[in-house]
């Protein structure tokens, strides 16, 4: 008979391959890799005074997370970038403790057109030569161009 432990973590699992999607994992002095990801960009309500129903000087304000298997990235690096697809791609500000087969990222969105020349899923990553450290910024490098990453 499973645990509750195990029954969660099976829960999670089951969860993770239902809802995600490919993404391309580029962190510093690595090739990027193909990762499978959950992109969580819920709204949450902020500046509110909790117990109330005064609104003082509440708004909503999105807090994306993208959620990794550990057995895929047991700790993702802060500054990494995980590109989704054209147009969608985000930087890691904060790695929580992982929970057990999960580990949870905190992440900023980067502009679509920040994001443009990043590799995508389907892309052949192994054109992909090296990802340099540069002063502000990173350069993700392929075989006939470059692509600046601002820090």
């Amino acid at each position: 008979m499973a645990g509750r432990r195990e029954e969660r973590d099976a829960a999670r699992l089951a969860l993770h391959a239902e809802m995600q999607v490919a993404a391309v994992y580029i962190v510093e002095n690595e090739r990027p890799r193909p990762v499978s990801v959950r992109v969580h960009t819920e709204f949450a309500e902020v500046g509110g005074v909790k117990g109330t129903s005064f609104a003082y000087a509440e708004r909503q304000d999105t807090k994306p997370r993208v959620i990794f298997l550990y057995s895929e990235v047991p700790k993702p690096k802060n500054k990494a970038i995980i590109s989704v697809k054209p147009g969608e791609a985000y930087r890691i500000d904060n790695v929580l403790p992982p929970e057990n087969v999960t580990v949870t990222a905190e992440v900023t969105a980067i502009s679509p057109a920040k994001t443009e020349g990043l590799p995508v899923p389907g892309d052949n990553l192994d054109a992909y030569v090296l990802v340099l450290s540069l002063d502000d910024g990173r350069v993700l490098v392929d075989g006939n161009s470059a692509y600046r990453v601002d820090a």
